[in-house]
């Protein structure tokens, strides 16, 4: 296999029984029907002649099929001997065999349609691999269904939504574990971008999906470069345009399987709006901070989250003295108030919580933001272990304080 090249990936299958010969037929992929032939991979061929046949062939087949191969092309095709993958570390040579021999800008079009035991899954299955990876585009998935034939010819499933799929099952986890929607975006564009610009017919057009999509990713970016006004008014804006997003996934028949999954991860990125109504420089903003370190601990942005925890400490000393929190003077005062207390200056007795606090997180986030140039920086596994203990507490004590 070439660099660049475009090849039709399947296995070799042998027939049921000792004795049974490959069975021919015409195949029907849309309004084409192939000629005759005992081979799907042919058909495929015969459909898609740019691309060229490479089969896997495990000991078995290559000796009951390969002269029938030959014969079918006219040549001797592209081959990688693999394992039967009767055990995992047969089925990992398996993998390795093809990653191996796939090169860089390859075009695959994977034929699922023989194999033995589970040899056409796995092809699938490295398929996405090579897709992922960003070594292959995958053209198109398809099968062969001979069971299903009819007396003019056998049909061919377009398997291809299952490549989507995959992409769809990232997309969510990508959101679910480290909070980035632009995945999730780009699938939802996907979708119903096409109603506007091709005149998909629908109900009306999907114009809460589309406005939830713009907001997820300028609210994913936000969250992403610490930009916590931002946040604020992107995740009230989420909560303004969910009803009317979700009355619309029904309208597509790619959203309605997933909207067991669609719909948690837009209330995920709701729960950062405040619950309680204002604007961002009142009590409503510094909630939505606690709000943001707990979404920072849960996708594992630990630099983050204690970047605004110690922020949030001085929003929270700011507010409780009657001050816009968003101002530099009021926040200078506040922070120095916090400083005090922490060298040893009298404070209130409702103050010193958040002092104590200050303290620990203070000298944690030095050492986070001078990227451990200093004496003694922590080791990794210990400032996480400390970024989830006091981001929790600032996240705690703030929202209680605001209760």
């Amino acid at each position: 296999m070439k660099e660049g090249g475009k090849y039709i990936l399947g296995a070799l299958g042998i027939p049921k029984k000792t004795g049974d010969s490959y069975q021919t037929t015409r195949y029907r992929l849309g309004e084409r029907i192939s000629e005759p032939t005992p081979l799907f991979m042919r058909a495929l061929a015969e459909f898609f002649p740019d691309f060229h046949p490479v089969f896997l062939v495990t000991r078995r087949a290559e000796e009951a099929g390969w002269p029938l191969v030959e014969e079918v092309f006219g040549y001797s095709p592209e081959k990688i001997r693999v394992p039967d993958g009767r055990s995992e570390s047969e089925l990992w040579e398996l993998v390795g065999e093809v990653v191996h021999q796939v090169k860089p800008g390859t075009r695959l079009i994977l034929d699922v349609t023989h194999g033995f035991r589970s040899l056409p899954l796995f092809t699938l299955q490295v398929g996405i691999l090579l897709k992922e990876m960003g070594t292959a585009e995958i053209a198109g998935v398809y099968y062969g269904a001979f069971e299903a034939r009819d007396g003019e010819a056998t049909p061919v499933f377009d398997l291809s939504p299952l490549i989507e799929l995959n992409a769809w099952t990232q997309a969510l986890a990508t959101l679910a574990k480290l909070g980035q929607a632009r995945p999730l975006t780009e699938r939802l564009d996907g979708v119903t971008v096409p109603v506007f610009t091709q005149g998909r017919p629908l109900p009306k057009p999907p114009a809460g999906l589309r406005g939830l999509s713009d907001v997820l990713k300028g609210l994913s970016d936000a969250l992403h470069t610490l930009r916590t006004r931002e946040v604020f008014e992107l995740a009230k804006k989420l909560v303004r345009r969910l009803p009317d997003a979700e009355g619309e996934l029904d309208y597509f028949l790619e959203f309605r399987a997933l909207v067991p999954y669609l719909q948690p991860s837009f209330k995920r990125f709701a729960e950062l709006a405040p619950a309680r109504e204002g604007g961002f420089e009142g009590p409503a903003g510094v909630e939505a901070l606690a709000r943001m370190i707990r979404f920072y601990l849960e996708t594992e942005a630990y630099v983050k989250a204690i970047t605004v925890a110690r922020e949030a400490l001085v929003s929270l000393v700011a507010l409780e003295a009657g001050e816009d929190h968003t101002q530099e003077a009021a926040r200078r005062a506040a922070e120095e108030k916090l400083n005090r207390g922490m060298k040893g200056d009298a404070v209130s007795e409702a103050l010193r919580p958040v002092v104590a606090l200050w303290e620990r997180l203070h000298d944690l986030r030095n050492d986070v933001n001078h990227a451990g140039f200093r004496e003694n920086p922590r080791r990794t596994s210990k400032l996480v272990e400390e970024a989830k203990e006091l981001g929790g507490e600032a996240a705690e004590l703030i929202l209680s304080r605001l209760a």
